[in-house]
């Protein structure tokens, strides 16, 4: 574990930010339920008061109206963003395909299989370890952050960090 000041910093919130934390909540009544989830989301935000942001785990489970239309589903999510001011990360699956590769990176193509991801996200990032892959590498500590997609500056490439393993 790190031991200089600016991880202790991360480690340890500011009485404001402990304040901020404080009013952070959690919202899974709906992680499982049928229908409109984006609706739900928009009756959430409206209750609110001044979100920072929202999270949605896994697009794979969101339900448009009974469907799983992706391509639907990132429409009105990326409306809710605009209308609310409010930033959203969406996680979503990589398909199994991409460990089919020798590279087994994530590709920007991999989403395909999902709609329009690809097209609509203003920023696609990817996670990958190769010590997931192959136990024996080389720097079984280390993960990157592959920046696939940038509308909000173009910059893409990839960061390298460390990959804290008592946190996987």
């Amino acid at each position: 574990m790190r031991e200089d000041p600016e991880w202790e910093k991360l480690r340890s919130p500011s009485a404001s930010q402990q304040r901020r934390l404080k009013n952070a909540r959690a919202e899974k009544r709906f992680k499982y339920s049928k229908g409109n989830q984006t609706y739900k989301i928009n009756k959430i935000l409206r209750r609110i008061k001044n979100p920072g942001l929202v999270v949605i785990d896994c697009l794979q489970l969101m339900e448009n109206a009974g469907s799983r239309d992706y391509s639907t589903i990132m429409r009105n999510l990326n409306l809710l963003a605009a209308r609310s001011n409010v930033p959203m990360i969406v996680l979503s699956q990589v398909p199994r395909s991409c460990e089919e590769r020798p590279d087994k990176r994530p590709l920007l193509h991999d989403l395909r299989e999902y709609g329009c991801i690809e097209r609509m996200a203003e920023i696609i990032l990817f996670l990958y370890r190769e010590s997931y892959y192959n136990p024996a590498c080389d720097a079984p500590n280390q993960a990157e952050c592959i920046v696939a997609k940038n509308h909000i500056n173009s910059g893409t490439g990839t960061i390298n960090f460390d990959w804290e393993k008592n946190y996987d």
